[in-house]
């Protein structure tokens, strides 16, 4: 603990057939919106002489309560460091089995709420014989971008009856199993009310329109390269 906004821990680890592991977290607090996190694990194999590792870095960033967002790498540095070394593992939020990087942002106003999202994940070639830690990753996911908009239940009729509410969501998201880019888009519209039965009990019910588009189909489908829609309907009646 260096001060309230700077602090970390070290660890260490002694394995009887592997050796010692050391390791690293620290937090840094920018204001009062942002945190800095970096973490990392390494050991250097006296059985196999390899050097291993994994690691993550994360920002939390806010320029007010309205705007905020976050930009994460989780690094390991081959496929099977979390399977060998779980427990050594101080940071549950770091998946080793993938590298990923993320950047997304979120937009909210008292109506709506708006959000933006781009990724990489990349898998090792699990069964590769020439590589037994998997330590060669390849590009699995690649989404560019995807944005979610969400209007929160507005008036329809009367200020305490029907409300209706929209979610939009897209995405242009590229795929190991494709090889190419799909783009997605789907759309709910919902028709809600809300009645008062008792001081402690309300009725709430709920019907939906959902609608499914894609302009390319998936990898064997019987229509590759041509646009393709789908419609899916759905009511929803709830008792709070």
């Amino acid at each position: 603990l260096f001060n309230p906004k700077s602090y970390g821990a070290l660890y260490g680890d002694y394995f009887a057939k592997k050796g010692l592991g050391l390791g690293v977290r620290h937090e840094i607090a920018l204001n009062d919106y942002s945190v800095l996190s970096f973490y990392g694990y390494g050991i250097q194999e006296g059985d196999t002489h390899r050097f291993r590792w994994e690691s993550r870095a994360r920002g939390l960033w806010a320029f007010s309560s309205s705007l905020q967002g976050r930009l994460e790498a989780d690094v390991p540095g081959d496929g099977f460091f979390s399977q060998d070394y779980s427990v050594a593992r101080r940071d549950p939020s770091l998946v080793s089995t993938y590298r990923e990087y993320d950047l997304s942002a979120t937009w909210t106003q008292t109506q709506y709420t708006l959000s933006f999202l781009l990724r990489r994940q990349e898998n090792p070639n699990f069964g590769d014989p020439n590589d037994p830690t998997e330590t060669n990753f390849q590009k699995s996911l690649q989404t560019l971008p995807q944005i979610g908009f969400s209007l929160f239940p507005q008036r329809f009729l009367g200020s305490n009856w029907l409300k209706w509410d929209l979610t939009l969501n897209g995405d242009h998201t590229w795929t190991i199993s494709n090889n190419y880019y799909v783009n997605h888009i789907t759309g709910e519209w919902g028709l809600s009310q809300s009645l008062l039965l008792f001081s402690s009990q309300t009725l709430y019910s709920r019907a939906a329109w959902d609608e499914n588009f894609q302009d390319v189909a998936d990898l064997n489908g019987t229509n590759v390269g041509e646009t393709h829609r789908s419609e899916e309907h759905t009511s929803e009646l709830q008792s709070l």
